[in-house]
């Protein structure tokens, strides 16, 4: 469980390295930049698995030793890169992910070059007309199909509330 836990020290510096340098790419980058950081604490707990096991059975424990230093000071950078660039990769990426039978995938392109689509604003209550508000198109209507339309109105009666009697 030893060379296990040294192993994962290695992969989560490998990964780390990865997730920051393609952190300019799509879903990959975020894959492997939040992967660093679970696979530094994979190793740390396997490490002091290993450690407790040959101190409770009287071997040598310098290299579950060694396998949880190492592990811990993977976890520092890939921490740092999984907190940077893969929440802001994770943020940027837009587009629908299409996965497919056997493996295969694509990210399709996002809306205005990979900006997300933001709804327009709404016309103020009150107003005259509904799309008279900023972002409404010429002919009346909305300029996107990114609007929320009104709720529709309960079924019933529509009368109004009580009006209370005038003080004195």
């Amino acid at each position: 469980m030893g060379i296990l836990s040294l192993l994962l020290a290695f992969a989560a510096g490998i990964l780390c390295l990865l997730g920051l340098l393609t952190a300019v790419i799509p879903v990959v980058g975020t894959v492997l930049a939040f992967s660093a950081p679970l696979a530094a604490l994979a190793g740390v707990c396997l490490g002091g698995v290993s450690w407790s096991r040959a101190r409770r059975e009287r071997r040598a424990v310098e290299l579950p030793v060694v396998a949880v230093m190492l592990n811990v000071m993977a976890f520092v950078p890939a921490l740092t890169v999984a907190l940077t660039c893969g929440v802001c990769n994770a943020m940027l990426s837009s587009g629908p992910i299409k996965v497919q039978r056997f493996g295969s995938w694509s990210v399709g392109a996002g809306v205005d070059g990979g900006l997300p689509l933001f709804p327009t604003s709404q016309a103020p209550l009150g107003s005259a007309r509904v799309g008279s508000g900023a972002g409404a198109a010429p002919d009346g209507g909305l300029a996107t199909e990114a609007t929320i339309p009104p709720p529709s109105l309960p079924a019933g009666p529509r009368t109004p509330p009580p009006v209370a009697p005038p003080a004195e």
